[in-house]
């Protein structure tokens, strides 16, 4: 699945020249707060102390916790959040350190119904972004939503499929 949503993002940055991105599952965390479990991270690995790729293991394994930033406005309103002055935006606290530049931002959150489920985070577009760009992609949100929902259901049909080979191999050999 993660190989999946590294192909989508790498298609997303493409199609907006956007710099690097990222796409997420809205999770709780044990207190009942909203984090943002990554399953897709791209475009950072030219920053020299970026902290993963999309080929590094960690990239999946990211998880962001505090949402005092412009995609965790997304993630507390729901809404898309268009950012074309980061550093001067309200809405951001600043960059953690090794982030790279950000010159311009677009967080589209996706939903399942009216539930929050995750959402995608694009950066550095040349000449920025816009409202209709971010509008052309509902469509596309909407099947992540499902993708993403999806999750649980995958991992679980691949350990059931696993446990059912190992079945049938040992009703071979008996």
């Amino acid at each position: 699945m993660h190989a999946c949503m590294d192909g989508l993002l790498g298609e997303l940055l493409s199609l907006t020249d956007s710099a690097y991105g990222f796409i997420g599952e809205i999770r709780r965390d044990e207190g009942g707060h909203q984090i943002l479990q990554i399953h897709a991270l791209a475009g950072i690995a030219e920053h020299p102390h970026a902290p993963a790729t999309q080929s590094s293991p960690q990239a999946t394994d990211l998880v962001f916790h505090d949402p005092d930033n412009l995609f965790g406005w997304a993630m507390r309103t729901g809404d898309v959040v268009l950012s074309t002055d980061p550093v001067n935006d309200p809405r951001s606290k600043g960059l953690p350190p090794g982030h790279p530049p950000l010159s311009a931002f677009l967080g589209m959150p996706f939903r399942d119904g009216e539930e929050l489920i995750g959402g995608v985070g694009i950066a550095n577009r040349p000449g920025g972004y816009d409202i209709e760009l971010a509008a052309g992609f509902r469509p596309v949100l909407a099947a992540w939503g499902r993708m993403i929902q999806a999750l649980p259901l995958y991992s679980w049909g691949g350990r059931v499929g696993r446990m059912l080979a190992l079945d049938a191999g040992e009703a071979d050999v008996a």
